[in-house]
């Protein structure tokens, strides 16, 4: 319902093509849930209710994948479907993550951030690479917002920041094609 206004916006005006609602959340699936969010007996598969939910992202946002921190999605089944369907991929960051106030030991949190960053610098990495080899010429340089904070605030602690920065460049490089 709330996508309505939006593809009212992308679908009857001549600049609706510039109009990218990126923060859509995937923590429900389209069709998936009926009446007081319990499952109907002929809901979809899994994988059916997450293409759904890439589909609709993607008509509110139609030039890359974004899965944000919410998303209970694999991060493999985001990497696929921007491979699969020629599109970029975003990777959300949520606050909590960076929050200052976070009860896990420091160290814990540290070396979980540093991994988490890696990870997703090497899933842009493999959608890039990917898309390049299918011809995709703007994939051989890294997108700005290829990961992304989802909300950096008073309570977030940038010495995690730091972390995850740090660790993006060291294992996000993407090396361009020869030629």
């Amino acid at each position: 319902a709330a996508a309505r206004p939006v593809l009212r916006l992308i679908n009857n005006n001549p600049w609706g093509d510039r109009i990218f609602v990126a923060n859509y959340r995937g923590d429900t699936t389209p069709n998936t849930f009926a009446d007081g969010g319990s499952v109907t007996n002929n809901a979809p598969s899994v994988t059916d209710a997450l293409t759904d939910l890439i589909d609709f992202k993607l008509s509110v946002c139609p030039e890359f994948i974004v899965k944000l921190e919410a998303d209970h999605a694999p991060l493999s089944f985001y990497v696929d479907q921007a491979v699969q369907r020629g599109k970029s991929l975003r990777l959300g960051i949520g606050a909590t993550r960076i929050d200052r106030n976070n009860s896990a030991s420091r160290e814990a949190v540290t070396g979980e951030l540093s991994e988490l960053a890696a990870t997703y610098a090497q899933a842009i990495r493999a959608v890039s690479n990917a898309l390049a080899h299918n011809g995709d010429s703007s994939a051989d340089f890294a997108r700005p917002g290829d990961i992304f904070f989802e909300d950096i605030n008073p309570e977030s602690d940038f010495d995690l920041v730091k972390t995850i920065v740090e660790s993006v460049a060291e294992h996000g490089r993407i090396s361009s094609p020869p030629g």
